[in-house]
């Protein structure tokens, strides 16, 4: 052998080593029950002193797995790996798999994903399974997934069509009603909401935390109170401006993502409104940069690394084949800082 090359060694020479047959050698390294530890403890002890690696393709041929986990992003912004809230869950993401020997294959999706691009998904099976993030996800792409076979988690949306697809999500009705009570005892008594859109499941059950909340202290929930900011800052902003100068009587606000509350503040600026002075501030997400803004905004803390820790360990354990329940919902909790006004 010329110097400088190593011997690749092949997994025949492990069996000649071992007295086993490569088919054995296979079951140990794949983690087959049916080897018994004398076997498993000898063809181990062979693999080490050769220093064998199996080949990965020969792995993914032998086993149908890739020891990968797609994740798919259907959101708002395009650029999602530089939003804030993604980039945390991809972080808890990471660390499960990382941990469970798993790598991770991104998918890129269009700013309008469409059916063909689910097929394309699908098709490939370049995953063991996938991971599902974002707003624009819709029922009939998980119908796609679903009919090819391939298992998939979702994280923070439980909107499935009737399919059963768990989900790792947050509990946003109580998020929002911890916020607007919040409000409630600072003594607002005209608090406006905005959400992202109406129609969406994560915003309605912000909704109905609120109006929960104004009507258990006997304030009218007022529909003319509720907006739509799109889920973008520079729409909030410009529907907050106008807003405003038609409800100057509004004190309080509860922005229904960190994103959109940033556009309130911008638009309160403009208008010359102190925020907390004369108009108290809540945002939903709690985003690294929501405690950087001036002044800090107070939010709704969403677990975003343990929604992807969670949503991670749901998926590998459809991979092992175990039943997982088809809702995982973690409690959120309500941050205060100073764009609300107060600390009670």
């Amino acid at each position: 052998m010329p110097a400088g090359k190593r011997h690749s060694v092949r997994l025949a020479e492990v069996a000649k080593r071992a007295g086993v047959s490569t088919a054995t050698v296979s079951r140990v390294l794949n983690g087959h029950a049916y080897v018994s530890e004398a076997v498993r403890s000898s063809v181990l002890a062979v693999v080490d002193e050769l220093n064998y690696h199996p080949s990965a393709a020969a792995q993914v041929l032998a086993s149908g797995r890739t020891r990968t986990v797609g994740i798919a992003v259907f959101g708002l912004v395009p650029n999602f790996l530089s939003h804030e809230l993604f980039y945390e869950i991809l972080q808890g993401i990471q660390a499960v798999a990382s941990e469970a020997g798993y790598d991770l294959q991104l998918y890129a999706t269009p700013a309008a994903p469409d059916l063909p691009l689910c097929r394309r998904i699908a098709g490939k099976r370049s995953a063991d399974g996938l991971l599902v993030l974002g707003e624009l996800v819709r029922p009939e792409f998980l119908e796609v997934f679903h009919a090819a076979g391939l298992p998939v988690v979702t994280i923070g949306k439980r909107e499935t069509g009737g399919l059963p697809v768990p989900c790792a999500t947050a509990d946003y009705f109580q998020g929002a009603f911890a916020a607007t009570q919040h409000l409630l005892r600072l003594g607002h008594r005209r608090i406006a909401a905005m959400q992202a859109f109406s129609g969406w499941l994560p915003d309605a059950e912000r909704l109905a935390g609120y109006q929960t909340a104004l009507v258990e202290a006997g304030v009218a929930a007022d529909p003319a109170l509720v907006l739509q900011g799109g889920g973008d800052r520079h729409a909030a902003f410009h529907m907050t401006q106008r807003f405003l100068e038609l409800h100057p009587d509004v004190t309080a606000m509860l922005a229904m993502s960190d994103v959109m509350a940033f556009g309130v503040l911008e638009a309160a600026r403009a208008l010359d409104r102190r925020v907390p002075g004369d108009l108290a501030l809540v945002g939903f997400g709690d985003v690294p940069s929501a405690a950087l803004v001036q002044p800090p905004l107070t939010t709704v803390h969403l677990p975003k690394v343990e929604l992807g820790r969670i949503g991670t360990e749901l998926l590998l354990r459809l991979l092992q084949g175990e039943s997982v329940p088809l809702q995982t919902v973690l409690p959120t909790a309500l941050v205060v800082r100073e764009s609300c006004g107060g600390h009670m």
